[in-house]
């Protein structure tokens, strides 16, 4: 969560331009349909997917399979943290 939380404040504290910025640097990053579709009709990415069900109640999640999931898709999203780091002043 805090290296998602990196991300997005260095993202306009916007989870579609992470999900974006996930996409630029990694086009086979899984989507998935939201849990409210979003105004723009784009999907969310599994970073912000698994972040919001950390932060929101999700049917049909638990949080083992939460964090478990999280472990499979951690140096993704360490690699965005880099990446937006290296882009700083």
């Amino acid at each position: 969560m805090s290296l998602y939380n990196i991300v997005l404040s260095l993202s306009n504290d916007s989870q579609e331009d992470v999900d974006m910025l996930a996409l630029n640097l990694d086009k086979a990053t899984p989507t998935n349909a939201p849990f409210r579709p979003r105004k723009s009709g784009t999907n969310e990415t599994v970073y912000t997917r698994l972040r919001n069900q950390v932060g929101h109640v999700r049917k049909g999640t638990t949080i083992e399979g939460t964090r478990a999931e999280m472990d499979q898709w951690i140096s993704g999203l360490i690699g965005m943290a880099k990446h937006l780091i290296d882009q700083q002043p």
